[in-house]
């Protein structure tokens, strides 16, 4: 279908995971699609920018051209995803423009609408993210919201009808375990999925940008810092 003019520009960051993706669409055409590689997560904040500046230039497009900027609030990386809604929150502040503020499991559904998808992250520290839902142009069913489990305390659905979709690293950490239970790993473009809400339920998923906030689902592992002699713990 040809994209239509009257359509706005639309700007799609992912940085919850290793993988940074970007994008710029326009209606159903993706304009620009950018994908760095697996473990690029520590270096999303020195390219998001540089990375979005390519891709105006080649859209032959500027920053106030957007009519609205879309991001996965996670589960993810936790350093990826802060990096990625504090750079809308700023660009919404300064452009005044709509932002849509995505779940992580939302935007991987709509990459297979009309199906229910079984969903497992990894979390890290023994522990997988994981939700069951179904996307589809006439709503979104959270058949089980997202919550944080034990490794050892994931059970996968017996339904045939229900796909389950896994990264790489728990599909090897599962071994024996997941035989039988039809997984595949997450290798998808993202922004595509985030087109596709915000065609679908754009009104839903659309939030003022100070209320655009992580779903981390977990709290960050931060090391405190132990005090050293002659200095004041305030000065840490």
């Amino acid at each position: 279908m040809p994209t239509s003019t009257s359509s706005p520009y639309l700007l799609h960051i992912d940085t919850a995971t290793p993988r940074m993706m970007l994008a710029l669409s326009r209606g159903e055409e993706m304009l620009f699609q950018n994908q760095q590689a697996e473990g690029s997560h520590r270096y999303h904040s020195a390219i998001l920018i540089p990375t979005l500046q390519e891709g105006l230039q080649q859209c032959g497009i500027t920053l106030e051209d957007l009519g609205g900027i879309t991001v996965n609030l996670g589960p993810g990386s936790f350093t990826g995803i802060r990096t990625g809604v504090n750079t809308v929150r700023t660009l919404a502040q300064f452009l005044e423009t709509p932002v849509y503020g995505l779940n992580h499991f939302d935007i991987l559904a709509a990459t297979q609408p009309g199906t229910t998808l079984a969903l497992y992250l990894d979390a890290f520290r023994g522990n997988v993210y994981h939700s069951v839902v179904r996307v589809s142009a006439e709503g979104v069913e959270r058949l089980q919201a997202p919550c944080l489990k034990k490794l050892t305390e994931v059970t996968f659905p017996e339904d045939p009808e229900v796909t389950c979709w896994a990264s790489q690293k728990l599909l090897e950490q599962w071994g024996e375990q997941a035989r039988g239970a039809s997984l595949e790993d997450l290798n998808v473009f993202s922004p595509e999925g985030m087109r596709r809400l915000v065609a679908w339920h754009g009104a839903w998923y659309q939030l003022p940008w100070r209320k655009l906030l992580p779903l981390y689902l977990q709290e960050p592992n931060i090391t405190q810092r132990k005090p050293q002699p002659g200095r004041h713990p305030s000065s840490l």
